[in-house]
């Protein structure tokens, strides 16, 4: 066992499941792997840790073996439920030799899907909870806001509620990335008749280019003029709306207009894909890639002419802050977090008005834009993330 005192263990349990599952983590894993990124240096002082469901325990692990994706450091830590009893068994001292054993000094610092992981659940919320503070991220509150944009509204609104409610009850403190979502918080807190320690702590707008292969099939992107759209495909996310309005252009340029470029992958596409199907990709001025990595994306940000994204709810907005970073232009919905991510260098619009998002697309595409990105200065960095991170689990 590891004993220490005044420690920050950073949990990446939510990073370690995605790694072993998918190359490319996008959405809260990336966020996590960014941040552990800029805290690697920060040991003894913060420590990389997961919740092992075999030991039942946080265990220590390497961040930096982690980031690089090495599978069989991942599957030996933790250990695929097909594995048998022998197996698993051997594993049972390596995660013994990492276990950490958190003290009232330390706080423990998790920015992952807070309602996931039911066995971490019963670590932090049973009859002998672990004696450190307890600091969560809170991206969104999504499920209780609008469970209109979540698959399985009931069960995953009931997860998301039950975990929420523990941390709130146990005086578990959090941080928001917006003032959005504070306020979010602070109104369920209220409406618990509950205490709730909260902090803001923004996300970053860099994006760091990877050096990396790009697929055959999107080289061919670079010689067209094109505009970039990242995100997940889903009903939030709202890229329904931007091909509908992309159909409008279509007709009013023809040849003429840019390759929409959708980059994401497709969590809920059914409406989309039939209207991709039916319209022979809006003339085929569309393009629907699915998951890209990390230096295909660089690539998309750096030959695209600017970008859009419809969403109808963010806790934060990834793509917004990337595109400026790239000093590419952003149109960008004017709704939720969003205008705290663009500020004014952002070319904002109503997602839930068609019309009006045809309309800002038509000026953008003639090269009429109401915000240009800023010089990078003025932004802000996953370092400046890393640091507001540990002001506040430290305090």
């Amino acid at each position: 066992m590891v004993a220490g005192r005044n420690r920050i263990l950073f949990d990446v349990t939510d990073l370690v499941s995605l790694m072993l599952l998918r190359e490319h983590p996008n959405g809260i894993p990336r966020v996590i792997a960014r941040c552990l990124a800029e805290l690697l240096d920060r040991e003894p002082e913060v420590v990389p840790v997961f919740f092992s469901r075999i030991s039942r325990a946080f265990c220590r692990i390497d961040g930096r073996r982690l980031l690089a994706r090495d599978l069989d450091y991942l599957r030996r830590l933790n250990p695929a439920a097909r594995d048998n009893l022998r197996r698993a068994r051997a594993y049972m001292g390596v995660l013994r030799s990492s276990r950490i054993v958190p003290g009232p000094d330390d706080t423990l610092l998790l920015l992952g899907a807070g309602w996931g992981f039911p066995k971490r659940h019963g670590y932090l919320f049973g009859a002998r909870p672990p004696a450190c503070g307890v600091v969560w991220f809170c991206h969104d509150l999504i499920p209780l806001r609008h469970p209109e944009f979540v698959m399985n509204p009931g069960t995953f609104g009931e997860a998301f509620r039950l975990w929420l409610d523990a941390a709130l009850g146990r005086g578990h403190r959090f941080i928001c990335a917006s003032r959005h979502v504070e306020a979010d918080l602070r109104d369920y807190a209220a409406s618990q008749d509950v205490p709730v320690d909260v902090s803001v702590v923004p996300l970053a707008h860099e994006f760091k280019p990877v050096a990396g292969p790009m697929r055959d099939s999107l080289s061919g992107l670079a010689a067209r003029q094109t505009v970039l759209c990242v995100s997940s495909i889903g009903l939030r996310k709202n890229q329904i709306a931007l091909v509908r309005a992309w159909d409008r252009l279509r007709r009013e340029f023809g040849d003429e207009l840019p390759t929409l470029v959708l980059a994401g992958e497709v969590i809920e596409g059914a409406e989309l894909e039939a209207f991709l199907r039916r319209t022979g990709n809006v003339g085929g001025t569309v393009e629907l890639l699915g998951p890209v990595s990390e230096s295909e994306l660089a690539r998309l940000y750096e030959f695209c002419d600017f970008t859009v994204f419809p969403s109808l709810e963010e806790g934060w907005g990834l793509p917004v802050g990337e595109s400026l970073w790239m000093a590419k232009p952003c149109l960008s919905s004017g709704l939720s977090s969003l205008p705290e991510v663009g500020g004014g260098h952002v070319t904002y619009f109503d997602p839930r008005d068609e019309a009006g998002m045809a309309a800002a697309l038509r000026r953008a595409v003639q090269g009429e834009f109401a915000a240009l990105p800023p010089p990078r200065s003025r932004l802000r960095t996953w370092r400046q993330v890393a640091d507001g991170l540990l002001a506040v689990a430290s305090r």
